[in-house]
């Protein structure tokens, strides 16, 4: 599932990402990076660490896709202002 193009997943993969997307930021958000893990993730969002790592395949590449999700959160909320 990790090297799956956005644009060949399903509705429900897209859906099933995005859920683990906000439940790490949640974490995150809540007990640091350092504290952070795919366990209090997983408990977050109700699933095993198992479909964490179907997803994403570990903690890096999480990571890395909740970055892209904030900056893409941040552009999407302050380009039509600075255009504007």
């Amino acid at each position: 599932m990790l090297n799956v193009p956005p644009e060949s997943r399903t509705f429900i993969e897209e859906a099933r990402r995005a859920q683990i997307i906000s439940c790490a930021i949640e974490v995150l958000a809540d007990q640091g990076y350092p504290h952070t893990t795919l366990a209090k993730i997983a408990k977050q969002a109700k699933i095993s660490t198992g479909v964490i790592s179907y997803h994403f395949g570990g903690k890096k590449q999480l990571i890395q896709a909740v970055v892209e999700e904030v900056v893409k959160l941040g552009t999407d909320m302050m380009l039509p202002r600075i255009l504007a």
